[in-house]
């Protein structure tokens, strides 16, 4: 399944790589941020931590060809479900305030302010150590300052 999965991405990058190439309109990173106002992206990483496939999208709001306004916002999870019982789970959600300065056509700095929330839940009932009539439950925040270097 993986080989045929891989196999699909790399036969879609490279037909999106010909098209482009073949087009005569196609844009530079850098055009496209200077005739763009806007542009929302949906994302999907597969190696993000503590759970991989997280999912989020993003709001990148062009101030010109060197700059760059971004609201992201990211979600994972995981859950331990029998039947119709959440037995345990992790949430994990990231809010994000960033400024991207390019230098050249698609390398930038970026930075900004992200807010950090992880939720962890247990059910007592199920596991029999029932204290109270609520779950166990317990989230902790934590607010970031956000650097990277990329190439997008």
């Amino acid at each position: 399944m993986k080989r045929l999965l891989l196999t699909f991405i790399f036969l879609a990058t490279h037909i999106c790589y010909a098209q482009d190439t073949n087009s005569r309109d196609s844009l530079s990173s850098s055009q496209f941020r200077d005739q763009h106002v806007a542009s929302l992206d949906l994302q999907y990483s597969l190696l993000s931590l503590p759970f991989p496939g997280s999912k989020g999208a993003s709001f990148n709001l062009n101030l010109g060809k060197d700059w760059q306004l971004v609201l992201d916002y990211m979600s994972t999870g995981v859950e331990v479900n029998f039947s119709k019982l959440n037995l345990a789970g992790f949430n994990e959600k990231q809010l994000g305030l960033k400024i991207r300065r390019y230098f050249g056509n698609s390398f930038n700095l970026g930075f900004g302010y992200v807010r950090r929330s992880n939720e962890i839940y247990l059910d007592p009932n199920v596991y029999g150590i029932n204290t109270s009539n609520i779950n166990a439950r317990t989230e902790a925040y934590s607010n970031l300052a956000h650097f990277s270097l990329s190439n997008r």
